[in-house]
């Protein structure tokens, strides 16, 4: 008897296939194969042990209140269980209940573990597998594919692999960059008003905190009046301003010529909420002259805000920052370009692409802010964005005042104020004033006589607390600022160069720049682009963040 094996058993079975049978052995095959694991084995390490770094960042000194205790001078170091860990200039560890601390340093050791909180979460993102290696993982998977059946194999289906290939580069060219804001960035913006707005951050929003009053002269030209006078706001606490740090762009934005008649569509950099350009009637409250020379008035809670972009404030914020944020998250800038250059031509939305990111700019000619919203917002019922800050009325709206107009808006002493406006060419004055338990008084002049009425409303105020990044910390000087081709690092007594541990010099993203171990007094910066910039001191104990703007 003949013993055999099934043919699938055969052992020396050869391959069916002749252009692998020829091809499998020879040496192009092994060195295109040996080609093709060596890439996929490097680019798989580089996957693997690429990385972003983190900085440590940690506090200061601070005088610590302790309920029955003497105060105590040290750093904050954590929170955990209502426990608040300190280290002092000693390396002492101390640990303190939270509710035995005062209010203010309670407030402010919630704002620090709220960054730590911000920063793990920074590190998680970062440390977890990037979309943009997934996809380039892919496109290697889709190139060594298509070799192999292209060169070894034959396929007849090569030429429609060739193009499914093609097809997934250009998709992973073609993909929209992550729109996610440096929080650092948007406070940038805001810093030039503090301490008159307080910030803060989480993972989703950037908060603003203000009281509604800017520093600027109010009312004064406005020759359509409702009989609305400015008082304070409380935009503290959970009824902050909200701006998204990962802003989307809408599939269709949605134009504010009709929509967002309530409520504001973005926020001036001095905390100050910028109104549609229509009024809730549907017209243009500038052409009918119900704004100061600032682009404000008040509403209907005695709410001041702007309706046209706050030019004004470019030139307090430099040309290169942003004077306002929209609420859909994306930069509003003045007559000039992130980088200093002139605008250019704007779209429908008002605004344009700068460097893959979107931004608005505020002119002077309709629509002035924002012509369509061109991320993704939310609104409730009422047509307005949200979330935002709401305001509270303490008396009746008034009524539009034909013919009046407004001559002078003035501070009269410690919370007072006079509004003066003329009426067939007559003078009245309007004097109103509130204590610090929130009893406000209006004396009213008008063609029929003086008025006084009293209501009780709201107050509250602002954290009294530093923030450690704008300090102007007195031990060292950055010169000149605005920096043209260079600035000097000068330090200030009893802080010496042995103290100086590293100079590192930041752009507004967040990558390292310039990093030099010790200290040097002078860093160059002609090879930079116009921004801001931030210059990190790392001292022993601490480390101190100045801004360095560049403007050529």
């Amino acid at each position: 008897m003949q013993n055999s094996l099934p043919q699938c058993q055969n052992p020396q079975k050869k391959s069916s296939n002749p252009i692998l049978r020829r091809t499998k052995h020879t040496p192009q095959y092994r060195r295109l194969m040996k080609f093709i694991f060596t890439t996929l084995l490097v680019c798989l390490s580089a996957l693997s042990f690429a990385h972003n770094g983190t900085t440590h960042d940690p506090a200061a000194l601070r005088l610590w209140s302790i309920s029955n205790q003497q105060p105590v001078s040290a750093s904050f170091m954590m929170l955990k269980d209502q426990t608040v860990y300190f280290e002092t200039a000693d390396e002492r560890i101390v640990r303190v209940p939270l509710t035995d601390l005062t209010t203010a340093d309670q407030s402010f050791v919630a704002q620090k573990q709220q960054k730590i909180e911000v920063l793990n979460h920074q590190t998680a993102v970062k440390s977890a597998f990037p979309i943009a290696q997934v996809i380039l993982l892919l496109l290697l998977v889709v190139v060594v594919s298509f070799t192999y059946f292209a060169f070894v194999r034959q396929s007849p289906y090569r030429y429609a692999l060739a193009s499914v290939g093609v097809l997934v580069l250009l998709l992973g060219f073609t993909k929209k960059p992550i729109l996610g804001t440096d929080p650092l960035f948007i406070d940038s913006a805001f810093a030039p008003f503090k301490p008159n707005v307080k910030t803060h951050w989480d993972n989703q929003y950037f908060y603003v905190e203000d009281l509604g009053m800017p520093t600027h002269p109010m009312m004064k030209g406005i020759t359509a009046w409702q009989q609305q006078v400015p008082i304070p706001q409380c935009y503290v606490g959970t009824n902050a301003w909200s701006i998204p740090l990962n802003p989307v762009v809408a599939a269709t934005p949605v134009p504010t010529a009709t929509n967002f008649f309530k409520g504001a569509v973005a926020l001036a950099a001095n905390g100050i909420p910028i109104f549609n350009a229509y009024n809730n009637r549907g017209e243009d409250s500038y052409l009918l002259g119900e704004l100061d020379q600032y682009g404000g008035h008040c509403g209907r809670a005695d709410d001041y805000h702007y309706h046209i972009a706050p030019l004004s404030l470019d030139s307090i914020t430099s040309a290169i920052l942003p004077i306002a944020f929209a609420l859909d998250g994306f930069a509003v800038y003045a007559a000039k370009e992130p980088n200093g250059t002139p605008m250019t031509a704007l779209d429908a939305n008002h605004g344009h692409y700068f460097n893959g990111v979107y931004h608005y700019h505020g002119t002077s000619n309709y629509p002035y802010v924002v012509g369509s919203m061109v991320g993704v917002v939310t609104k409730d019922a009422t047509d307005q964005i949200i979330p935002q800050a709401q305001t509270k009325a303490i008396r009746t709206a008034g009524t539009p005042l034909a013919g009046a107009v407004i001559t002078n808006h003035e501070a009269t002493g410690l919370n007072a104020y006079k509004l003066t406006y003329t009426l067939n060419n007559q003078s009245y004055d309007v004097n109103y004033s509130w204590t610090s338990r929130a009893i406000y008084t209006y004396v009213w002049g008008s063609p029929t006589g003086t008025t006084t009425n009293t209501y009780t409303g709201q107050l509250c105020s602002l954290s009294t607390d530093v923030d450690d990044l704008w300090s102007d910390n007195a031990f060292i000087s950055v010169f000149p600022n605005p920096s043209h081709a260079n600035f000097t690092i000068k330090l200030n007594p009893p802080l010496n160069v042995q103290a100086i541990e590293s100079l590192s010099l930041f752009d507004a993203t967040g990558k390292k720049l310039f990093y030099t171990e010790g200290y040097q007094s002078e860093i160059a910066t002609q090879h930079l682009a116009n921004g801001i910039y931030f210059l990190k001191v790392r001292l022993d104990k601490t480390e101190i963040v100045k801004k360095v703007i560049i403007e050529k």
